[in-house]
């Protein structure tokens, strides 16, 4: 833990002024999205300028002043506290802090809170958020005019390596649950520190990051970057500027949220391939704030940390299903103007005709785990038979028992790679899991390699043709069990402490969790977003009541697919034949659940 070192002394704080975009929306290239929210995160009101910059004051020599990326570096002396905070007080500023204090660390809180009193951002509106799990122990501390404290109770946590990473989800929930019009810069702190002299308007900037005592005047050879190439947090020998200390790190609304967005992921990412980055969430953050130097001249990407457009263009899709001639018996258009695919509402033969000079690669996912390999064969044979034929296909199969996987011929084009995964044992786990292997799949391999890409469960069949007619940006399919059904008898999370609630007058459909897909950007957009909701559901200590199928239900409400497939794509062995079901393409086998799933109830 960092100690809050006097500015005018030891602080060595590092504004990076990045443009820091978040992904454009597939629905609205002129807007910005925020890929966990599911909406616009343009503040209601626009961020102040951050001017004049600490640097026009009379500098230093003895001290570097400015990053090779052209930005301050802020040493008393560099700045003028008096005319900074003149400048900026007319602009009636609400800086937010955060702070937690979990366990034996709720003893810091008092003097935290008393020091900050007395130097941070003295005459300014402040608000300060103490996260604990002993609200009944958080200290009264007097605060002046224009500040405020409010108490978030939070779970227990054992590990001060979880309380740090707990900390990234919890902050940029409450940027986006409340602070995104409300409050115009957050600084995130250690509670197990004091300040000492001023802390003002020097230290505004969209992204700001503290240089680390131990190394601000040590070669990058010496820093404790995560050095092991499977970790997100990697850096190369060649790589880095500063290391940055964990203890502090703030900015603007948006790019902290992005920053905390980006290291949670990524150390879930990492977590699922059973590794911890060596000092955890400030490795994160040092590889982040790396990229995020140089990068400040284009769009960031909040999980890869660079652009995520595909080097190659999606090729148009089109013509739409809906163009054959149509059906009267069932609903073929969506209430937003895209087509519901049912047998007779389109030609296969044309469709895939016009798709197949294009040379495509459609990519596929499967997760075969415990018990449930014994369906990959026959999900495998039958996907040889009816996915696709004729296409290049390639197929990814995630699994924990990898010498289990039958070995099935694929035709020319079409192959097969096994991803080898750990053991786990509560189906919720695995269906939660496979967003996280989905979205850095996609990250990874796909971006450059794939057009399309499919997410599919295991235990399920094809049983007839499934080709371009099912492709588009964002692909969901109707639930068998509610197609017919009204909204009111969803199975949507209700409990509004859930990141996947639905209100009794939200949603459009119910869609089944056994098949999705799209184009590569926008399904890693999905699996971000639903993992990261998922967590934040986590660490409140819940679960949303049909796990990720919820989250899933809940973005594609928000974030409207492009193409809408009827449960001919998700149909269910044990139901009966319905009249509007002309045809089954892939469906649900029956299974006795006590069998395959340890803890099945």
């Amino acid at each position: 833990m960092v100690l809050l070192k006097n500015i005018t002394g030891a602080v060595i704080l590092l504004c990076v002024l990045l443009l820091g975009l978040l992904y454009s929306s597939a629905w609205n290239s002129s807007r910005v999205i925020n890929p966990v929210k599911q909406s616009q995160i343009l503040p209601k009101r626009r961020q102040p300028p951050v001017s004049p910059v600490p640097g026009d004051a009379p500098g230093r020599t003895d001290v570097q002043t400015m990053t090779s990326w052209s930005v301050p570096v802020v040493w008393e002396g560099t700045f003028d506290p008096v005319l900074l905070d003149s400048h900026y007080q007319p602009k009636n500023l609400t800086i937010a802090a955060t702070v937690f204090a979990m366990g034996k660390y709720i003893r810091f809180l008092k003097k935290f809170l008393e020091t900050m009193e007395q130097h941070f951002f003295t005459g300014f509106n402040v608000h300060v958020f103490v996260y604990t799990d002993r609200p009944n122990e958080v200290p009264q501390v007097k605060m002046a005019s224009g500040r405020q404290r409010t108490v978030k109770t939070v779970p227990t946590l054992n590990r001060w390596q979880e309380i740090t990473s707990s900390r990234m989800f919890l902050v940029q929930a409450l940027i986006e649950e409340e602070l995104r019009d409300y409050a115009d810069f957050i600084f995130c702190m250690d509670v197990d520190s004091e300040f000492h002299g001023h802390w003002g308007t020097e230290s505004l900037g969209d992204l700001v990051g503290v240089l680390h005592p131990d190394f601000y005047k040590s070669h990058r050879s010496t820093f404790t970057y995560e050095r092991r190439p499977i970790s997100k947090a990697y850096m190369a020998p060649e790589e880095g500027d500063f290391y940055y200390a964990m203890g502090v790190f703030g900015g603007n609304l948006q790019e902290v949220q992005q920053l905390c967005q980006t290291c949670a992921i990524n150390f879930l990412n990492d977590s699922t391939k059973g590794i911890e980055a060596a000092w955890q969430e400030e490795s994160h953050l040092n590889r982040l704030l790396y990229s995020s130097a140089w990068n400040s001249s284009g769009v960031i990407d909040p999980v890869k940390q660079s652009q995520i457009l595909p080097k190659r263009r999606q090729p148009p899709v089109s013509p739409m299903p809906g163009d054959a001639p149509g059906r009267t018996d069932v609903q073929t258009m969506t209430s937003w103007s895209v087509p519901v695919v049912w047998e007779g509402t389109f030609d296969p033969v044309l469709l895939d005709s016009l798709y197949q000079p294009k040379n495509l690669t459609i990519a596929a996912t499967v997760f075969a785990m415990g018990k449930y390999i014994k369906f990959l064969k026959k999900f495998l044979e039958t996907m040889e038979q009816h996915f696709f034929t004729g296409f290049n296909v390639h197929v990814f199969v995630y699994t924990d028992r990898p010498n289990e996987v039958p070995q099935v011929k694929m035709a020319s084009g079409r192959q097969r790679t096994v991803k080898t995964v750990p053991t786990l044992n509560r189906w919720q786990e695995i269906t939660s899991s496979r967003m996280f292997w989905v979205q850095a799949l996609i990250e990874e391999e796909l971006l450059d390699y794939a057009d399309f890409i499919f997410c599919m469960d295991v235990d399920s069949e094809f049983h007839g043709h499934w080709g371009t007619e099912s492709l588009g940006d964002l692909v969901g399919v109707l639930h068998p069990d509610f197609y017919k059904s009204h909204r009111s008898t969803f199975t949507y999370e209700r409990r509004p402490i859930s990141k996947a609630y639905m209100a009794p007058e939200d949603g459009d459909y119910y869609y089944a969790m056994g098949v999705f897909g799209g184009n590569p950007k926008e399904v890693q957009r999905l699996c971000q977003t639903c993992a990261i909701n998922f967590w934040d559901d986590r660490i409140k200590g819940i679960e949303a009541a049909w796990q990720e199928e919820s989250h899933l239900n809940r973005y594609l409400w928000i974030n409207k697919p492009s193409k809408v497939l009827s449960p001919e794509y998700q149909w269910q062995d044990f139901r009966p034949d319905s009249p509007e079901v002309h045809i089954i393409r892939f469906s649900g086998i029956v299974k006795y659940y006590a069998e395959i799933r340890p803890n099945w109830v």
